[in-house]
């Protein structure tokens, strides 16, 4: 497995992902041309490579009969960028416990959803694993009495619980 390197802060970039999935043979090689054309011609907002990569429908090589789907591509993700894995599992979330440590202005505009809550540490979910600055702005005002653990998620995932999280806790708090 290739691991990608984080020679700096910076968000993922198409032809990052697509280079490195190459190198672990997860595509061809010849491939990354035609899927960053793919990628180009639908155009819009920019995606996250993932969720990109992922609408295409391509072929995993290394399991045969399988797709490059998000949740393959996170997992991908995780274990090339040394960052763990984590499938958010709302159920499982204290939803006012974790939108209070994290306002929601702050966590949509650095794509971070906190997932858990201790006394001593604060898990947060991100997409981006090279992007760490809000952990520097964060550990010195908001949660300076907190370890903070990032996990890789979904950025689909992170998206859609960002907003419906701290919905959620808003409605609570108003009753």
């Amino acid at each position: 497995m290739t691991k990608l390197p984080p020679q700096r802060e910076h968000k993922l970039t198409l032809p990052e992902v697509l280079e490195a999935l190459a190198s672990d043979g997860l595509i061809k090689p010849a491939q990354i041309n035609d899927l960053q054309a793919r990628i180009g011609i639908k155009g819009g907002e920019p995606r996250h490579p993932l969720l990109a990569i992922a609408e295409l429908d391509v072929d995993n090589l290394q399991v045969p009969g399988r797709k490059l789907t998000v949740d393959a591509l996170v997992q991908w993700l995780a274990k090339s960028s040394g960052v763990p894995y984590h499938r958010i599992d709302p159920l499982s979330i204290d939803v006012s416990r974790v939108t209070s440590v994290i306002p929601y202005a702050y966590a949509q505009r650095a794509r971070i959803l906190p997932v858990k809550v201790s006394p001593t540490e604060i898990t947060v979910a991100v997409c981006e694993p090279w992007e760490r600055s809000w952990m520097q702005e964060l550990g010195t005002s908001i949660l300076k009495n907190h370890k903070i653990t990032r996990v890789l998620s979904s950025p689909s995932d992170i998206d859609r619980d960002l907003i419906e999280f701290y919905a959620l806790s808003k409605q609570v708090k108003a009753i």
